[in-house]
């Protein structure tokens, strides 16, 4: 049968729906716009419906979008009607410069069809129980234009007592420091942020994140900066122990090479994949991640992201929202964590107030969409130990950090300082007995914080054990 055959008779929805598909073949910079309007379901064509959903995957799987990698994703290149079909649509698409309108259109004729079917329903029930569900429906769709699911408290509770009744204990995400995963929830599908300075250390601590996390999930590790082999590099010193001074000026020893090829099997059995992502835009990243169906991905850092709202009249701040917003909605629909390393804001000089999920940089849409802000930064110079009565000597802002929960949806926010181990490029908690204080009481440094514009305060670490991550 000739494909013009099977299709429903020519009508404006049906106008509006070629336009939408060839303004998608004819400009890849409409599809993004077209995906966040659309679905399949909304197209009343069986071959536009498989078509838009052809193009769906080859753009989400980061791979070029045009009328030859369709026909070929779709397997139509032994269908003469369907390639005809496909050649039809550049030729007649007036213009993809109002790809939105179609879309507008589409998505109407989609709910006029919803209501009507609704509409046959509410005109065809027996009892005024039967009306309840149709007339919901259609308030539904003439409000949204999408089904809402809504509960009762009854349906809540009862819900409630069901899953948790069957439920094992929720098993979390954990990042391999123990204070830190005793107070966070953290489950896929959410979003976390590490924010750090530049050359603070937040690149070596998402590594022994990703690779503790790499027993477990299977993780990307998405570069938008740093080359592979330096990656290598601190992943060799993290994960197997080799000193990272000897791997940089290469003078690894016999025994270095022994270590290595003990710790190989384990190291290899891990789940992580290192991905090179400069010029990547937020849509290539995820459809990346999708195609190789990560569970957990690092994004090393979402600042360097490839905007696609670009043009006089966009500021930077709008687009690193529309970027922040597009991996919040990924993690979302996708059930992945997205690990996202941000910059912090420079400093002046001489400032001492202490780091906040505020001082991430370009755009407050980070931290309205994330669940988790970790902050990794440098000890003030009022930062020192204290064991027991005794103060010991000030911190090395080299060899020590601090890091911060800054924001949480659920749990308490805690600070922790960590040795910077340099030499293998990990991070462990302070030795038991000994906390993070300041030289003056917090009242003091209130007192003298109207004066000087703040003091760098801590709580202190409760004694625990030395612990190491991530082994």
């Amino acid at each position: 049968m000739a494909l013009a055959q099977q299709q429903p008779e020519r009508s404006a929805a049906l106008d509006a729906e070629y336009a939408v598909l060839g303004s998608m073949l004819i400009d890849a910079g409409t599809i993004p716009q077209a995906l966040s309007e659309l679905t399949p379901e909304d197209f009343e064509s069986d071959v536009n419906r498989e078509l838009f959903a052809g193009i769906r995957a080859l753009f989400r799987s980061g791979q070029p979008v045009d009328a030859v990698t369709v026909v070929d994703r779709l397997g139509w290149s032994q269908d003469q009607d369907r390639r005809a079909y496909v050649a039809e649509l550049l030729t007649t698409t007036p213009t993809s410069a109002n790809c939105a309108e179609y879309a507008r259109i589409v998505r109407e004729q989609a709910t006029l069809r919803t209501v009507g079917g609704l509409a046959l329903r509410l005109a065809g029930a027996h009892t005024l129980a039967d009306c309840a569900e149709p007339y919901a429906g259609i308030t539904d769709a003439l409000g949204a234009g999408r089904k809402v699911e809504a509960w009762t408290i009854a349906e809540l509770l009862a819900d409630f007592a069901e899953r948790k009744g069957r439920d094992a204990p929720k098993d979390y995400v954990t990042i391999g420091l123990q204070e830190i995963d005793d107070n966070t929830f953290l489950e896929r599908g959410d979003v976390m942020v590490i924010g750090g300075a530049p050359s603070d250390g937040k690149t070596a601590f998402a590594l022994a994140c990703a690779y503790h996390m790499a027993q477990k999930y299977n993780v990307g590790f998405y570069s938008l900066e740093t080359k592979h082999d330096k990656l290598e590099d601190r992943l060799v010193a993290c994960g197997i122990g080799i000193d990272f001074g000897a791997i940089k000026r290469s003078q690894l020893t016999d025994q270095d090479w022994m270590n290595f090829n003990d710790a190989l099997p384990g190291a290899v059995a891990r789940r992580l994949t290192v991905l090179s992502a400069a010029g990547m835009t937020a849509d290539q990243l995820t459809g990346s991640a999708r195609a190789r169906g990560f569970e957990v991905i690092f994004v090393d850092y979402v600042q360097l992201i490839t905007p696609t709202t670009t043009g006089r009249g966009v500021s930077r701040a709008e687009q690193m929202a529309e970027i922040s917003q597009a991996l919040h909605t990924f993690a979302q629909t996708t059930d992945t964590l997205v690990v996202e390393l941000a910059q912090l804001t420079r400093q002046e000089r001489g400032t001492k107030r202490e780091r906040d999920m505020f001082d991430l940089s370009e755009s407050s849409q980070f931290e309205k969409d994330a669940d988790l802000i970790l902050l990794l930064y440098r000890p003030g110079k009022d930062a020192h130990f204290v064991e027991g009565d005794k103060q010991s000597e000030t911190l090395d802002p080299d060899k020590t950090r601090i890091l911060r929960i800054a924001k949480q949806k659920e749990g308490k926010r805690v600070r922790l300082p960590l040795r910077f181990d340099g030499e293998h490029q990990r991070f462990e908690i302070l030795h038991e007995n000994s906390y993070l204080a300041v030289k003056r009481s917090i009242r003091e440094a209130k007192k003298k914080s109207v004066v000087e514009g703040g003091v760098q305060e801590f709580i202190t670490l409760p004694a625990t054990a030395e612990k190491e991550m991530p082994f």
